[in-house]
Order: structure tokens, then sequence, then C-alpha cells
């Protein structure tokens, strides 16, 4: 089921937004105004699958203060930001956290934002989870990882398009004990204080598009 349900004392007015508890084919869908709410979960646990959440339009904002998980058990869910969408994040932003959390995705489409304050991974543990920046969109973190955790493998990130950013004030880290996969491609453009290759493959078809960041292998500095 899609639900909200609060948390805590101190958040007694906030609540988080949870699509798909226990349960497959949920969707939610903003396309106007502005909601807010503690923490997002799509694909809560490892039952819950295909589950969606789209946000779009212009005018359209949502905010989101702690913490945000597309697939936190589950698999095969599903965060869509299109048509100039805003999607702004107080704390973490991952895709596919536990190691059941398979094929889960985020897709910024369509000249949309997603600012994230905390880091953002693409496969904590999990396995064939994805980033898909395109259309002009821009993302921002303050970290990142690709395939970071034990038993993370085939975790991969798209930036396609003219004017389509992955923007980080701090390192980007591809690979851990699994492989990441960084593509960049048709003027995308990614942009971190350093670009680590532990375990992975970065892949860039754009003039400067990873932006002058120092690239290391091996996890060295």
């Amino acid at each position: 089921m899609a639900g909200m349900f609060s948390v805590g004392l101190l958040d007694a007015q906030i609540s988080n937004l949870v699509v798909g508890i226990n349960s497959s084919g949920n969707f939610k869908d903003f396309s106007s105004g502005t909601n807010t709410f503690s923490n997002t979960y799509i694909g809560l646990n490892a039952d819950a699958f295909n589950n969606l959440l789209t946000i779009a339009n212009t005018d359209t904002r949502v905010s989101n203060i702690s913490d945000v998980y597309i697939g936190y058990s589950g698999s095969s869910n599903k965060i869509i930001i299109g048509n100039s969408a805003t999607f702004d994040n107080g704390g973490s932003l991952v895709v596919g956290y536990e190691a059941s959390s398979r094929n889960n995705s985020l897709n910024v489409l369509g000249d949309s934002i997603l600012n994230v304050a905390g880091n953002l991974s693409v496969g904590w543990s999990g396995s064939g989870n994805s980033m898909f920046i395109q259309g002009g969109s821009q993302v921002t973190s303050a970290s990142g990882n690709i395939s970071s955790g034990a038993g993370a493998s085939n975790n991969s990130v798209l930036v396609d398009g003219t004017g389509s950013l992955w923007k980080m004030n701090g390192d980007l880290t591809i690979g851990g004990s699994g492989e990441g996969t960084l593509n960049v491609i048709n003027g995308g453009m990614v942009s971190a204080a350093s670009i680590r290759i532990i375990n992975g493959t970065v892949n860039v078809a754009t003039t400067n598009g990873l932006s002058n960041s120092a690239v290391s292998l091996g996890g060295g500095s």
C-alpha cells in the first residue's frame, strides 16, 4: 500500500512518505504544489516491489527533511522527477539499500532538479540499481557512491545530454566490494572534488565530461 505515518515526538507534525510497505504496484503522484515529509521510502520491505513515486511539473516541489530510500529492502521500485520539478532532500539518498534491494532506479528527467544535502548512493548493498540524469536535469549532493557496500554490484549512473549534471562538493567513489559504472555521454557532465575508482568503469563520451575532477584508481588520493 501507499501510505503515510507520523514519526517521533519531534516530528509529530511531519509524516514519512511510504509507497509500498509490503505490496507491489503502488503509485503516488505529485503534480502541483509543495509537499514536505520526514523520510521517504519507496519499496520498504522485501516483498514491496514495482512501486512508483512521480514528481512532475514546474510548480511542483517535494521537500524531504531526512533520508530517502528507493528500495529499502524491496526491488524494482522507482522515483521519477520530471518536467522541471524540484526535489529537495535534507539528508542522504540511497537507491538499493539492503542486499535484497535490486533493480531500483532514480530518474531525473526533463530539466528537473534534485538537491541532496548528504551522500547520494546508488547501490549501498543492493545490486543492479541505477540513476539516470537526462534532458538537462541537475543533481547536486555532498558526495556520491556507486556500489559502495558489501555485496553491492552492477550498479550504475548515466548522465546524458547537454546541461545534464551531477555535481558533488566532496568525492565520488565508484566500487567497493562490488563493481560500479559511470557513463557520461552526449554533453552530460560530472563534477566532484575527486573521483575514486576502486572497482568499476567510467565511460566518458563528452568533452570535459568530468569537469576537471581529479581521478584516481584503487582508492588512492
